[in-house]
Parts: C-alpha cells; structure tokens; sequence
C-alpha cells in the first residue's frame, strides 16, 4: 500500500520526506522564489516538513537567526557570492542544525534522518553540520573548495616534467575550465601569489 506526499520510513532511513519539502526546495533551487528553507521532523507525521522559508531579500543574519538556539533543524540556503570578473555564482548548502543544548533524542532523530532528505534534495553543493551559528562560515567553505581544485590540477601539471613551458599552458588552460569562479584563482597561482583574488559576500 502506498500513501500520496508520504514515504513510509524504515529503522534505517529515518523519517520520511513530504512531497512539499523536495517542492519547496525545488523552488529554492530553480526559481530563487526563497533565499532559505529550514525543515523540521514532525514525529506525529513522521516525515521532513517545511518549517520556514526566507525570502530573496533577507539576509544570511535573517537565516541564523531563525535557527531554534536548543532544537535541531535541517535548512538550505542559497549563497549568492561575485567573482574578480564580476560574474555572479550561487551554491546551494545543506546545513545540519545540531546545537549542543538540544534533546539527545532530538539529536539522534535528526541525525537517522539526514541522509534519506539529502538524498531527496538533488543539487546540494556544500554541506555543513553546525552547533552555533559561528560554525556555518559559508564564504571559507568556498574558498577552500577553489583551494582543493587549485591544489589538485597544480599538481597534475607539475608532476608532468616532460612538459615545455609552453605546453604546460595549453594543458593548464584546457583544466581550469572546471568552474568560472576557479579560473581567475588558477591564473593568479601562475604568478606565485598567495591570496585568492575573488571577492565574497553574504547575501
């Protein structure tokens, strides 16, 4: 038997997801109608709901501080940053909302439960599990993800020494077409510099 806007959990997936929380994220991902969506389990229903959104307009402080301070959530929340180039990027992060004061049955519910929602919520880009709002530092989980990017094809290209100068440019040119946001950051390596020459900012 089956059972419409329900899927029946199990002891190893955890709760079940509403069809309105995978459609509200949809909404997130596709429209940019919310800049945030925070879920929550409803233990009676036994599934993910839908417990805010934020509009386009709010802010990054609008979003943590709809956080419960002692209750776990889920949320997403679509981060808005420039590059040098001035070419406007957005990444979606899934957060895991856990702060230290909340129930341990709280705790443990919601971590059985995370990975069955996250693996309804297609096109998450970054994950962060958090206990206080100081833990969700958005812009350097970005900045480090560039760094790995960077890091990893510097690396391949160095450890070809069969390579003229000039070659190497042409396979360095070829790899760097990964992501826009990367390519400013791989030719700024060229130059031997240290600093990441993008800019971020909460939205």
């Amino acid at each position: 038997m089956s059972f419409r806007g329900f899927t029946r959990p199990n002891a190893t997936s955890g709760m079940g997801v509403a069809d309105h929380t995978k459609h509200t994220f949809l909404e997130l991902k596709r429209k940019k109608v919310y800049r945030y969506v925070i879920f929550r389990i409803d233990e009676k229903k036994r599934e993910v709901v839908v417990d805010k959104t934020g509009a386009p307009a709010e802010s990054y402080h609008d979003f943590t501080a709809s956080l419960p301070e002692s209750d776990c959530r889920y949320a997403v929340y679509d981060f808005d940053f420039v590059t040098s180039e001035n070419c406007q990027k957005s990444k979606i992060f899934f957060i895991a909302w856990c702060p230290s004061s909340s129930r341990i049955r709280a705790k443990m519910l919601y971590a059985t439960s995370k990975d069955r929602l996250r693996r309804e919520l297609d096109g998450i880009h970054y994950e962060i599990q958090a206990t206080d709002p100081t833990e969700m530092d958005l812009e350097n989980v970005v900045k480090a993800d560039v760094k790995l990017w960077a890091n990893f094809i510097f690396a391949a290209m160095d450890s070809d020494s069969l390579l003229s100068s000039s070659s190497r440019g042409r396979k360095f040119a070829i790899g760097i077409r990964v992501q826009s946001e990367t390519i400013v950051l791989f030719t700024y390596l060229l130059n031997a510099s240290l600093n990441l020459p993008f800019e971020l900012s909460l939205s």
